[in-house]
């Protein structure tokens, strides 16, 4: 291939600075040509290759890049590969080249812990992949006492010489390093030297500081030996990220010398800052256990905040765990009435904690109506513990329809609908009207087609009356058509259910351009009404004029009609209107019909 460059013999003869180009070149045309004449000039030493691939892998360009995994693959093909080339590898930010020092490091039993650079990179990698590797490693290739002790020095240098302020990859690789600690030693054994960790308590990293005292927790070194002042100075740290780290190190105190920091740790397990929550949990726990004077004083401080609002986010959640977890004789013992009034309270911690506490419970223990409610809790874990008991204690909800029904006004879909279906598949007699009503009285179109279909399969004459009284009042304009098919003789018998008849008929006939075959339903019962009740008749007279002076002429045919009857069948009863024979003139100036119907 042709080279492009200028003087390519000069280059040649200096590859270490085509290296050095190609490493800190932030220019994309400068690192380009570098690693263009690296490929392309002659063989170079392996440790100067070796030397630059972690520069080299830092590169943003892709010719660079591509170059570094060049090398890598050759040198470990060769088996010229050292600690430092796969140290540099692991800790590259492309996938494949961390999964290139994964693949040699299997190929070597003694890594990643022979070398304690190698070592180091391993635990402090922020990628999930090589982490789970690492605890892999650690288990199925137990590093000696003096492996370990060298890889916990690499790491302690490595921290020191870490920045003020972390960056997310920092922090994730020191969160990881810092979670392997227990499982590197187990004992608690690490004989790193106190000068070492006390270095590192000054640094200027918040985070640093907090690993120091979790070093501390891995070495021999007995808490109730630590001075006064330092602990004061871990405890009430502002940092959270040292308060979290203090955590560790306290739960290696016995229980009497616990004792004497438990307001300190109850005020971190009840504060804002999440992990700091979560590290004093355990240590709360403990102390409730062996005292029961604390153990009151906790139950009192976090029954009440649980009816207030959380302060933080997460806080309430956290609150229940606690709760459970400190106190679990305290949560089995809350009675029903209190368990109903914390599922029923605004505060989301208090519904949290009912429903956490609902799991342990038994259904039989709550009423059907109480059931149905909890159908319609914000919190789904409520709502599918009252759907469980629906399902599996069906002929309980059989004996109480008039509360089981309750089900179908929840505001979630997830319980309307599993509520619906099985209602609706139950024997025709299982609904008495009173409970159909509930399902009529509903918003919702999937429960009113519920309601249709029991009502049109199960509802005797005699049941229609009790539930056109709620119906006629429906709000929704799409069940108008629903309550015409419950029209008949017999359901408008009752005076109080024909004067509710008589105001829907009147918002149904109303209506513009909408609802005809609800509309004829509404004539039909009319005229019916009106020719076979003479004190009816009147009533029915002044809404079918009223009607007849605002709507369309398709409307006013039929009402003009009914009116004709009514004047043939009740001759001597005064109506709003007169009725005369086609072409006949009326004297004064009432209104009339006239055509060829009369």
């Amino acid at each position: 291939m042709q080279r492009e460059e200028a003087f390519p013999a000069l280059w040649d003869a200096q590859p270490q600075r085509l290296l050095r180009i190609a490493t800190l070149a932030r220019n994309h045309a400068a690192a380009r040509f570098a690693a263009g004449a690296l490929r392309q000039g002659p063989p170079r030493p392996d440790a100067m290759d070796v030397a630059a691939i972690g520069g080299l892998l830092a590169s943003p360009y892709p010719e660079v890049s591509a170059l570094a995994a060049t090398i890598a693959r050759r040198l470990i093909d060769a088996g010229k590969a050292d600690a430092a080339l796969i140290a540099a590898l692991l800790q590259a930010p492309a996938p494949d080249m961390r999964d290139l020092a994964i693949r040699a490091i299997d190929d070597r039993p003694d890594w990643p812990f022979a070398d304690a650079a190698l070592a180091r990179a391993a635990l402090t990698s922020p990628d999930e992949h090589v982490q789970g590797r690492t605890r892999g490693w650690l288990r199925d290739r137990a590093p000696s006492r003096d492996q370990r002790a060298r890889a916990t020095e690499a790491f302690a240098a490595w921290l020191a010489q870490l920045p003020a302020e972390l960056d997310d990859t920092l922090r994730a690789g020191l969160a990881a390093a810092l979670a392997l600690l227990p499982q590197l030693w187990p004992d608690r054994d690490c004989p790193l030297q106190p000068e070492v960790i006390e270095s590192l308590t000054g640094h200027a990293s918040p985070d640093v500081q907090a690993a120091s005292i979790q070093l501390i927790a891995v070495t021999p070194t007995r808490p109730d030996d630590l001075p006064t002042a330092f602990w004061q100075a871990i405890l009430q740290a502002d940092a959270p990220e040292i308060r979290i780290a203090s955590m560790s190190l306290l739960a290696r105190l016995d229980d009497a010398a616990l004792a004497q920091h438990r307001d300190g740790i109850a005020l971190a397990a009840t504060g804002a800052h999440t992990g700091l929550r979560a590290a004093a949990r355990p240590l709360v726990a403990r102390l409730a256990a062996t005292d029961e004077a604390f153990a009151i004083r906790l139950h009192d401080a976090l029954m009440a905040g649980f009816f207030r609002t959380e302060p933080v986010e997460g806080h309430a959640a956290d609150m229940v765990t606690l709760f459970v977890e400190a106190l679990p004789q305290a949560a089995a013992a809350i009675d029903d009435g209190t368990l109903w009034r914390l599922l029923q309270a605004r505060a989301a911690g208090a519904r949290m904690l009912g429903a956490k506490l609902l799991e342990s419970r038994d259904a039989s223990r709550f009423s059907v109506r109480q059931l149905a409610r909890l159908g319609n809790h914000s919190f789904a874990t409520v709502r599918r513990f009252a759907l469980h008991a629906f399902a599996t204690d069906e002929p309980r909800f059989r004996a109480d329809p008039q509360n089981a029904v309750l089900l179908v006004e929840s505001e979630w879909d997830d319980v309307r609908t599993v509520a619906v279906n099985r209602l609706t598949a139950w024997p025709s007699n299982a609904l008495p009207a009173a409970a159909l009503a509930v399902m009529a009285d509903s918003t919702v179109p999937a429960v009113q087609d519920g309601a249709r279909l029991l009502l049109r399969r199960s509802l005797a004459d005699g049941d229609v009356a009790e539930v056109l009284g709620r119906v006629l009042e429906h709000p929704s304009g799409s069940f108008h058509l629903f309550v015409t098919e419950l029209i008949t003789g017999d359901s408008l018998a009752d005076a109080a259910i024909f004067a509710k008849f008589l105001t829907q008929a009147r918002i149904i006939l109303m209506q513009i351009n909408r609802g005809r075959i609800a509309k004829d339903r509404i004539f039909t019962a009319l005229r019916n009404e009106a020719l076979a009740h003479r004190d009816r008749a009147a009533a029915i007279a002044q809404l079918l004029h009223d009607f007849t002076l605002s709507v369309t002429l398709r409307d006013k045919a039929p009402a003009l009609i009914i009116l004709r009857d009514i004047a043939h069948a009740w001759p001597d009863l005064t109506l709003p209107v007169t009725v005369a024979r086609a072409g006949r003139t009326l004297p004064g100036g009432g209104s009339q019909t006239s055509g060829n119907a009369a």
